[in-house]
Formats: C-alpha cells, sequence, structure tokens
C-alpha cells in the first residue's frame, strides 16, 4: 500500500497544514484572557478551525486510512460544532482545542 497521498487528498491536506499553521501564528504568546478579549483573533481561530474541518471531511478514506494518527472525526466534528452550533461557541473551548491538541 502506497503512503502517498491521491493527488485530491493532497490538496486538502495541505489546506489542513496551512489552517493549523495560522492558528498557530494567531494564538502565539497569547494568554487565555488575551485571547477571549479579542474578538477578530477568536472569529479568525473558529473560521480556520471549520475550513481545516472542511478540508479533514474532504481527504479520501483511503488517505485516512494510512494516516491513522490524525483524529480525523474530532477534527470534523469541531468544524460541525462551530457551523451548525455557532451560538453555543465556547471561546475557552476553541482555547484548549488549539493548545492542548497541538
Amino acid at each position: 500500500m502506497s503512503t502517498e497521498a491521491p493527488k485530491g487528498s493532497l490538496i486538502y491536506l495541505e489546506d489542513m497544514e496551512g489552517c493549523i499553521g495560522k492558528i498557530l501564528a494567531y494564538t502565539e504568546g497569547l494568554s487565555l484572557e488575551q485571547f477571549c478579549g479579542d474578538r477578530k483573533t477568536v472569529d479568525s481561530v473558529c473560521f480556520n478551525l471549520a475550513v481545516l474541518g472542511e478540508a479533514a471531511n474532504k481527504v479520501s478514506p483511503e488517505t485516512r486510512q494510512e494516516m491513522k494518527n490524525i483524529p480525523w472525526r474530532r477534527i470534523i466534528s469541531t468544524r460541525n460544532k462551530l457551523i451548525h452550533g455557532y451560538a453555543a461557541i465556547d471561546d475557552e473551548l476553541i482555547w484548549d482545542i488549539v493548545k492542548t491538541d497541538w
């Protein structure tokens, strides 16, 4: 079995990597209080988490199977909660996702 991602999946994996890089850059050096007090940063991080989940959902099942170390369901589930449960988004939970999971 090849460990190379199909061409379509490679694009989505690159998108995922880009989103993670942006999220880490946006939150670098911030405390929880600074993060929660900066709506632009919170919104930017939430947007990139949603894009990350959307891209993860488009990665082929074969590629996901080969990359078992990535928590695919959790990433996609986070996206779904952000998009469909937007009224209940908790800034501290977003912070925990960013700072604990990465």
